[in-house]
Formats: structure tokens, C-alpha cells, sequence
């Protein structure tokens, strides 16, 4: 399971959400990568502007599988 922690400047909230969830969409949405999308949190008591994301990977080759066609994906460019 992968924690990612994404701390956002509150001008820039609206934007993030709006690319955070295209993103993770597009993980949850793709089959050859093995990757689920268990959860998308905001906090908003607390460390505010602060997003979790829970994401949980078919052991380590799913993990290893998904990280490699993530780097050399061209949507990164």
C-alpha cells in the first residue's frame, strides 16, 4: 500500500482537485496498471490544504509493474 501526501497552497485547492482527480481516474481506470484506488481524503480539521490518497498495489510486481509504466509514461513529458 502507498500513502501519497500532497501539502497544497490554499489559492491553489480548486486546481489541485481538479488534476488530483483526473489522475487517480486514470490509475483506477487503466488495467495493465495493477493498482486500486482505495481512497481520496481532504482534511479539513487540522493540517488543512493537506490530500491523502490510499492506493493499494497487487504485491510487489504490481507495484514494480506500475512504478516503471508510470516513469516512462509520456504524459510526464
Amino acid at each position: 500500500m502507498v500513502l501519497p501526501v500532497h501539502r497544497v497552497r490554499p489559492d491553489a485547492t480548486e486546481k489541485y482537485i481538479a488534476a488530483a482527480e483526473e489522475y487517480y481516474t486514470g490509475l483506477r481506470e487503466d488495467t495493465d496498471l495493477h493498482v486500486k484506488l482505495t481512497g481520496n481524503w481532504q482534511v479539513t480539521v487540522g493540517e488543512q490544504d493537506t490530500f491523502y490518497h490510499i492506493l493499494e498495489y497487487e504485491n510487489y510486481t504490481g507495484y514494480d509493474r506500475t512504478s516503471a509504466m508510470l516513469q516512462g509514461s509520456k504524459v510526464r513529458d
